[in-house]
């Protein structure tokens, strides 16, 4: 699947440039071959839309439209729902509007806990059915990927290493 995904807001004070492109390119019947998303302001929907079948995905977020300079800046937080739980984001701008840093809690992380409680448990349960390396690493990883299907690929997240 390809995606051209919009972001912005004409409410919210932004030039809402993604949105206007996607709703131009359906209305003129050019959106053959792709699905024309608008996400709004919530960018971080996309995830939902990803999976082995996304071929690529084009995102029209905004444009420089030669504006002056923030007058707000400083730091903010806020929490969105998300696949597989709420993540927790904040951020701190400087006075020219540039991202001095960012703080993410995903939901993942968030789980950790239960996740190392659910193998304190299965390991043992493994070793008693006589499970080959092979069967328990799978399994291992099924468990993980039961809480979030995306973490055991994008960060290597578990390196199973038996010792007997």
């Amino acid at each position: 699947m390809r995606y051209l995904v919009g972001v912005g807001n004409y409410m919210a004070g932004d030039d809402a440039v993604g949105p206007r492109v996607v709703e131009q390119v359906v209305a003129d019947g050019l959106d053959r071959g792709f699905v024309a998303v608008d996400l709004s302001t919530d960018a971080l929907s996309l995830v939902a839309y990803l999976n082995a079948d996304t071929e690529a995905v084009l995102v029209v977020d905004s444009a420089h439209l030669g504006l002056a300079p923030p007058t707000k800046y400083g730091s903010g937080a806020g929490a969105t729902e998300v696949p597989r739980g709420i993540l927790f984001h904040e951020y701190g701008y400087d006075d020219e509007g540039m991202c001095l840093g960012g703080n993410c809690i995903i939901p993942t992380n968030q789980n950790h806990n239960n996740i190392q409680h659910d193998f304190d448990k299965l390991v043992p349960e493994l070793v008693a059915q006589d499970k080959s390396e092979k069967e328990m690493e799978l399994a291992l990883e099924m468990l993980v990927r039961s809480y979030d299907p995306c973490i055991s690929c994008s960060t290597h997240y578990l390196d199973v290493k038996f010792v007997r």
